[in-house]
C-alpha cells in the first residue's frame, strides 16, 4: 500500500473517492473539448478520433462518476478508453466547472488517477505493457543503431559548460535520431554543452501511465545524480520531460534540489537573433511547432 498522503500529488488517498465532488459538478457543457466561438475548434485528440463525449475529458469523468456510484465496474473495456487519453492538457485549460470545486486538480491528472486505479487491478492494455516493458528493460545507458552510445561532437563537448544536455528516454531509434540531429545544429551554433545520460526513464511516462508505487525510487535516484550539476542549467530537447522534472521533481524527490531548465527551442530562437544561426532562403523559414501539450502548456 502507498502512504496515505502524498505531498507530490494533490489526491490524498489510493482511489478516486477524493475526486467525488469535482467529477460531480461536471454539466456535460462540451467544453473540454471544443475551444472558444467562433472557432469551435476540436481540442481533444480522442474527441476527434470518435466524435461521441464519451471520448472526451467530460466523458471519463462521467466513467469516473459511474464507477463512484458502484454504476458500473472497472474492467479491461474501460481501461482501453481510459488509456486513450494523451494526456494533452487541452480540457485542462477549457474546464473552469471542476476547477471551481478543486483548484489544484486539472482533469488530466483526474484521468491519471484512473489510470492508476487500473494499474492497481491489473488491468492495463496490452500496448501500455509492452511500452512500459520497453522502459523497465531498457533502463540502463541507451545505445544507437550501431551500438554505440550517444556521442558528443568533439567541437562542442565540454565538461565546464554552463549547460548541460539531458539525454534520457531515448529507448526508439526515432528520438535518438532527434537527438542527433539537435547536437549536430549545436554544433553549428558552436555551443559548449556537458552530457547528462544514465539511461532509463526520467518518470514523466510511468506518470503519466498510472505506474505510481514506482516514482518516489526513480525520482530519487535521479536527483542524487543530477545534484552534481546543480549550478549549471539542464537543456532539454523533450519537453514532457522537462515539465515532469520541473513541477513534479520537487514534490516527489525527499531531497530535492533546485533545477534549472531550458527548452531547444529557446537556444535555436536565440541563435536565430544573434545570427548563430541562418536561414538560406530569402531570410525565411517555416517552421512546424508540434507539442502543446508539455512545452506550451505545461511550461
Amino acid at each position: 500500500p502507498l502512504p496515505h498522503a502524498w505531498p507530490w500529488f494533490p489526491v490524498h488517498q489510493e482511489n478516486l473517492e477524493e475526486m467525488k465532488n469535482a467529477v460531480n459538478v461536471c454539466l456535460r457543457c462540451n467544453r473540454c473539448h471544443y475551444s472558444g466561438w467562433p472557432q469551435n475548434e476540436e481540442i481533444c485528440p480522442i474527441y476527434a478520433y470518435d466524435q461521441t463525449f464519451t471520448y472526451s475529458a467530460g466523458g471519463l469523468m462521467y466513467l469516473a462518476r459511474a464507477l463512484l456510484g458502484n454504476l458500473t465496474d472497472y474492467t479491461k473495456e474501460l481501461s482501453e478508453l481510459v488509456y486513450t487519453c494523451s494526456a494533452c492538457r487541452g480540457c485542462d485549460d477549457l474546464c473552469v466547472i471542476l476547477r471551481s470545486v478543486n483548484p489544484d486538480m486539472p482533469l488530466s491528472d483526474i484521468i491519471r488517477l484512473m489510470k492508476y486505479e487500473m494499474v492497481k487491478r491489473d488491468l492495463i492494455p496490452d500496448k501500455v505493457k509492452g511500452t512500459y516493458q520497453v522502459i523497465k528493460e531498457k533502463g540502463d545507458i541507451p545505445t544507437g543503431d550501431n551500438g554505440q552510445v550517444l556521442s558528443m561532437p568533439e567541437k562542442i563537448e565540454s565538461d565546464s559548460a554552463d549547460t548541460v544536455l539531458y539525454a534520457e528516454c531515448i529507448h526508439t531509434g526515432a528520438q535518438r535520431d532527434i537527438y542527433r540531429i539537435t547536437l549536430n545544429v549545436l554544433e553549428k551554433i558552436g555551443k559548449p554543452i556537458g552530457l547528462f545520460m544514465d539511461g532509463g526513464c526520467c518518470g514523466s511516462t510511468l506518470f503519466d501511465y498510472g505506474f505510481w508505487g514506482e516514482l518516489p525510487g526513480l525520482v530519487d535516484t535521479k536527483m542524487e545524480k543530477m545534484k552534481d550539476y546543480q549550478n549549471k542549467t539542464f537543456l532539454f530537447i523533450n519537453p514532457h520531460c522537462q515539465e515532469f522534472i520541473s513541477n513534479r521533481y520537487e514534490k516527489i524527490a525527499s531531497k530535492y534540489e533546485s533545477i534549472q531548465g531550458q527548452h531547444i527551442s529557446e537556444i535555436l530562437a536565440m541563435a536565430l537573433k544573434d545570427g548563430k544561426l541562418k536561414i538560406k532562403e530569402n531570410g525565411k523559414v517555416r517552421v512546424t511547432y508540434h507539442d502543446p501539450c508539455m512545452l506550451g502548456r505545461g511550461l
